[in-house]
């Protein structure tokens, strides 16, 4: 999978906001929301770690692809919250 289609994915499913690991995920697409996360780390194997995603997120930071970007916005409980944001 291809970083465009990750961010296509993450922001057809998530809009804005991306989970976190305290959030409930959506039912429906979770599938592919958990492909296109694994897509982007993918030495991390069937299961993904908060810091193995985190880094895959801070490597792709503000790398527009298709029009969309990853981006940071603050943090909530010492973990940074990233966003899809929509470049045009």
């Amino acid at each position: 999978m291809t970083l465009a289609a990750v961010l296509r994915t993450l922001k057809e499913d998530r809009g804005d906001e991306l989970p976190l690991g305290d959030e409930p995920g959506p039912e429906a697409g979770a599938a592919d929301l958990k492909t296109a996360l694994q897509a982007l780390c993918p030495g991390a194997g069937k299961e993904l770690s908060a810091r193995t995603l985190g880094t895959a997120l801070r490597s792709n930071r503000g790398r527009i692809v298709g029009g969309l970007r990853f981006a940071s916005r603050g943090k909530r409980h010492g973990a940074a919250l990233w966003c899809v944001e929509n470049i045009k």
